[in-house]
């Protein structure tokens, strides 16, 4: 029996990121993602306003727009691809609010989630889910026993795969107080008991991040981590003269650019890490920002052969003191860093593979495309 998702998504994912659902898609499943009457009011009032919200109604309207006069019409909706199906819903709201009086002075978060209700209670054999930011709003839906996804948090599309849609918004940066993410690896065949830790390293003071650290540990039979297996450190950042404490001087790392339709593969300790950029872009900010300590001269960084003119992949590889004297001449040259705008990633962890001839400890860029 085919699996239905239907994902209701709340206006702060329309406005933030509309494509969403496709984040938590199931595998062989079919996916219908909802945009409900009172949502779609909500981003018509906000478009014409003159700040950030009001340019993202515009940009969601559009999107919305697009999809309908681009798919293909079905019976209830539009058909963005064999499996994934649009519906505007402009009729549940007055099966739900029937006869009701007071229907105008409800709120649009009541709305949504009588709404989401309603979709749980008569769409019985399929999965629903409440896509929303709202954490209160994610608090009164599981109140009442509706799913909730968050995309800024973290989830698991199949056991072995982990999905962080807004990686960037999840774990903001802030001095001295690092926030990330510790996602549990337990019970999976062939693969030792542990965790993948993510934690937000370098960033602007407004929050904003620049660098992303990641880092698989196996567990001791205490449960404790174990730093003789462990990945190497994976660093994602917005700009290859990115600085590195000196703390980070004993401990081997790659760091690279994500591009959104890329990934990498990692073969470590008989085990096998794939990382996925599901989306990434960076802005520049303007900051004079007081860089202390040294890369360590034995690190080694790669990058995508694309971000630098092509060429082989010794022609990607910098040392670390290399970056090091490159980060401090360009900030002090341009006074500006570049932030994450958007990130988003999967990490899938399997027992080792065979990955051909690739010498181990390297990543591999390849497009999915």
């Amino acid at each position: 029996m085919t699996v239905i998702a239907i994902y209701i998504q709340d206006t702060n994912i329309w406005l933030t990121r509309p494509t969403a659902f496709l984040d938590y898609a199931i595998p062989d499943s079919i996916t219908k993602v909802i945009l409900l009457k009172s949502v779609l009011q909500e981003i018509d009032l906000l478009k014409s306003s003159q700040d950030q919200a009001g340019f993202l109604a515009r940009e969601a309207s559009k999107t919305i727009y697009s999809w309908m006069n681009q798919a293909v019409r079905t019976q209830t909706g539009w058909s963005l691809s064999p499996t994934v199906e649009f519906i505007l819903d402009e009729r549940t709201e007055g099966q739900v609010y029937l006869n009701n009086p007071n229907m105008i002075h409800i709120s649009t978060d009541d709305r949504i989630l009588d709404c989401t209700e309603y979709y749980k209670n008569f769409f019985v054999d399929d999965k629903v889910y409440l896509v929303t930011r709202d954490q209160n709003l994610g608090i009164r839906a599981i109140n009442r026993d509706v799913t909730v996804l968050d995309p800024t948090g973290w989830f698991r599309p199949t056991p072995n795969q982990y999905a962080l849609p807004m990686l960037s918004d999840g774990m903001p940066w802030a001095q001295d107080n690092h926030t990330g993410f510790c996602l549990p690896v337990i019970d999976l065949e062939g693969i030792p008991n542990g965790q993948i830790e993510l934690w937000s390293y370098w960033g602007h003071q407004t929050g904003e991040v620049s660098c992303v650290h990641i880092r698989y540990f196996a567990h001791d039979v205490n449960g404790n981590r174990r730093e003789d297996v462990a990945s190497p450190l994976i660093v994602l950042a917005t700009e290859p003269q990115i600085p590195y404490y000196q703390s980070l001087a004993n401990i081997p790392y790659l760091a690279f650019i994500p591009q959104t339709g890329v990934f990498w593969e990692l073969p470590f300790n008989e085990l096998y890490m794939r990382l996925d950029i599901t989306n990434a872009s960076a802005y520049k900010r303007n900051v004079t920002p007081n860089y202390n300590g040294a890369i360590n001269n034995g690190a080694i960084a790669l990058g995508l052969n694309s971000l630098f003119g092509g060429g082989n992949l010794a022609s990607s590889i910098f040392t670390g003191a290399a970056l090091g004297q490159a980060a401090r001449a360009n900030r002090s040259a341009q006074n500006e860093m570049a932030v994450f705008s958007s990130l988003g990633i999967k990490i899938t962890i399997s027992p080792a593979r065979n990955l051909g001839q690739k010498p181990a400890g390297y990543f591999f860029s390849n497009y999915i495309r």
